[in-house]
């Protein structure tokens, strides 16, 4: 078990530590001839010592081949936009509508990016089907998503799912042929079951569930019942998991046995030949489902077990979950960069030792309850850390949801939708309209909310979660536990602001421009762009983290060129109050002043420091009699910028839109520009600024 645990943290460790590629693949080498040597002929008599090189050799060699594994992925990323590139491509995902945009992935079948795959956005009512190959006429524009505090890495999600570029469609696509690419078969029937579906469930209110349960395609779940299940802790029951990949593999597995039992007998033993069938029952499924991480861990678990049963060998169901670990990452090193992957890890192990620790208890319901007892408490500190939230009412919703949707109904809906038994998948819906209403309920009760918790203090907390699973009696073991597990919710990280100081933090989108400035006392949240409603939906994404992961529960002063009530929707929709969206010209803050001059659309904040030091948060409209300036914050640029030529200023911010690049990088590199710092967000990500300290995003 040791040996799978220093394999997987080799390859995890590679998150954190990039090696050149010549060191890595000299280590690898290496650390591959190291082994074998020591495995096969080593003249090391203590055979302790000889295990913990072995241990060292394997995490060496392990962290060399994910760092080889992800430099090529990244080397295939497009770097410079292209434009009117005519490929040929067909699709491997379903469409997503994304409102004024359609959203798909294709596959390139020729040219000089053959077998790259990439987004494609084109408009509605393009006629694009999954079974063709089509001729496409495409501008290409490399990914970069900027990244910002606390926010989902969009960009590291898509470089994991082997997403190289962005494509825009730019003429109207051309008919090849019939494709015959497996991703092109399989993302045929995926799509036609999903449409089956569709049209069958046509009127029902949880109608995405039931398709996202099947086909594991969550795009038409709605917003509000994304809240319900966030609020109430059973997101993990729209997802294909094990129970639906084995479900299907034993329903192939009795279809066969009843088969082979019409046949004489073989000299292959009838056993092996139902497990390696359910395997491939399984395999298919999991294709089918967008084979996901836990999909990936079923299969690869379904793998082992035909594996060790042909051999006729015997392996403890952790050891298996470990060898399964290793066989997931070793395949794609990128899967550690995905929540599902420590979510559905961290949960299958938590349920192996409860059944290893505990299978003497008699009681299979006080077992059950055990088992859900130490599900709910490993989930809270992976929670906290990733999303700075857990719903306390998560225990309550899924001892009700778990058997009733996910052990119940949800057989029943993937058996009658493989078959098209559209009366019973009816049925299930208006069924589930009523199994739902406890939920429903129970999700009005908000989650718990708090800052998020470093990752030194998540493995205290775990630390503290393996003492309590411990059935010994060690003395005293119980109560460390406990302390070891309440400290996740003794978390301060913020640092404090003294009497007249100022901290900046300013977010990197563009669409929209975002800072969210601090004194002592008060929070000021300022907002510009050109689209009110491209502004609350980039917030969500960009903002949001960061006040939730800082358990931010006021804005006192919420300033906006445009409407602000989506914004302040959003915010009382997640517990953050907000006092006012006005603020007078001249006010002082904690010691801060601050002058606000407000022009049509424009926003122009001048904040002094009791130190004297002069920042400047505003649209580009400048009105000021200062030319010396400690920090100067362009959000979103309204018009021209030419007067900060005009300008000494130690640290210069700029966020733009895309359309307005050519000329803020042209105005960065002029030589009479006065700056002694540029930081260019889009590019570099977010910046928080402090008593003349700067923090990158990187630097987080």
């Amino acid at each position: 078990m040791l040996s799978y645990l220093c394999i997987s943290l080799g390859i995890i460790s590679a998150q954190f530590f990039q090696l050149p590629r010549s060191i890595a693949f000299i280590l690898l080498i290496g650390c591959a001839s190291s082994y074998c040597w020591l495995h096969f002929k080593s003249p090391i008599a203590n055979l302790q010592l000889q295990r913990g090189i072995i241990w060292i050799v394997l995490f060496i060699g392990c962290l060399a081949y994910a760092d080889l594994r992800i430099s090529a992925r990244l080397a295939r990323v497009i770097k410079e936009p292209i434009s009117q590139l005519t490929v040929k491509a067909h699709l491997i995902a379903p469409i997503q509508n994304k409102g004024s945009y359609l959203q798909s992935q294709i596959q390139i079948d020729a040219g000089s990016f053959k077998g790259q795959d990439m987004l494609l956005f084109f408009q509605p009512n393009t006629p694009l089907l999954p079974q063709y190959q089509y001729q496409l006429t495409l501008n290409i524009r490399p990914l970069n998503i900027p990244s910002n505090f606390y926010a989902f890495n969009y960009q590291q999600y898509l470089v994991a799912q082997n997403i190289t570029a962005n494509a825009s469609l730019v003429e109207h696509p051309q008919i090849q042929k019939t494709s015959y690419a497996p991703s092109a078969l399989i993302n045929t029937q995926r799509v036609n079951l999903i449409n089956y579906l569709q049209k069958t469930l046509a009127d029902k209110q949880y109608s995405g569930l039931v398709i996202a349960l099947v086909t594991g395609y969550q795009n038409l779940i709605p917003a509000d019942q994304w809240t319900i299940f966030k609020n109430s802790g059973i997101t993990h029951i729209v997802s294909i998991s094990g129970l639906h990949i084995t479900l299907v593999a034993g329903m192939f597995v009795i279809l066969i046995n009843f088969l082979l039992r019409l046949l004489p007998p073989t000299k292959i033993p009838r056993q092996i030949i139902l497990v390696w069938a359910g395997v491939l029952a399984a395999l298919a499924y999991s294709l089918l489902a967008g084979f996901t991480i836990p999909t990936q861990r079923t299969f690869y678990q379904l793998l082992v077990m035909a594996y060790l049963l042909s051999r006729r060998s015997y392996l403890p169901l952790i050891n298996k979950l470990g060898l399964t670990l290793v066989l997931v990452l070793l395949m794609d090193p990128f899967a550690s960069f995905s929540i599902g992957f420590w979510f559905s890890f961290i949960i299958v192990a938590t349920i192996f030792i409860v059944i290893s620790n505990y299978a003497r208890i008699s009681s299979k319901l006080a077992l059950w309850v055990r088992m859900h007892c130490f599900i709910t408490l490993v989930s809270v500190p992976l929670s906290l850390f990733l999303f700075a939230c857990f719903p306390p009412i998560s225990f309550v919703a899924n001892l009700w949801a778990i058997p009733i949707i996910g052990n119940i109904m949800t057989p029943v809906i993937v058996v009658a939708s493989l078959f098209h038994l559209s009366w019973i998948i009816t049925i299930c819906a208006d069924i589930l309209n009523y199994t739902m209403l406890p939920i429903e309920y129970l999700a009005k009760i908000q989650p718990y909310h708090q800052q998020t918790p470093n990752l030194v203090v998540v493995i205290l907390a775990y630390l503290g979660i393996i003492l309590l699973l411990i059935p010994r009696s060690l003395a005293g073991k119980n109560i460390l536990g406990a302390i070891l597990f309440a400290s996740l919710f003794f978390v301060d990280n913020r640092a404090d602001l003294s009497y007249g100081e100022l901290q900046i933090n300013a977010f990197a989108n563009p669409k929209s421009g975002y800072v969210f400035a601090q004194t002592q006392k008060h929070n000021l949240l300022i907002i510009a762009g050109n689209d009110a409603t491209k502004t609350s939906q980039q917030f969500s994404m960009t903002v949001l983290p960061f006040l939730t992961s800082q358990n931010i529960q006021k804005i006192d002063y919420l300033i906006a060129n445009q409407s602000e009530s989506e914004i302040k929707d959003i915010l009382e929709r997640n517990q953050i109050h907000v006092a006012d969206t006005k603020l007078e010209q001249d006010s002082s803050l904690d010691g801060v002043e601050i002058e606000n001059i407000a022009f049509e659309n424009q926003i122009a904040l001048r904040l002094r420091e009791k130190n004297g030091n002069l920042s400047y948060i505003g649209s580009g409209y400048q009105r000021f009699n200062e030319q010396n300036w400690q920090n100067i914050v362009i959000i979103y640029p309204l018009m021209s910028l030419k007067w900060l030529y005009q300008e000494h200023v130690n640290n210069l911010l700029l966020n733009y839109p895309q359309t307005q690049s050519r000329s803020i990088h042209a105005l960065a590199d002029n030589i009479n520009l006065d700056v002694k710092n540029i930081y260019d967000l889009p590019q570099g990500g977010s910046i928080s600024l402090k008593n003349n300290s700067i923090t990158t995003i990187k630097a987080e």
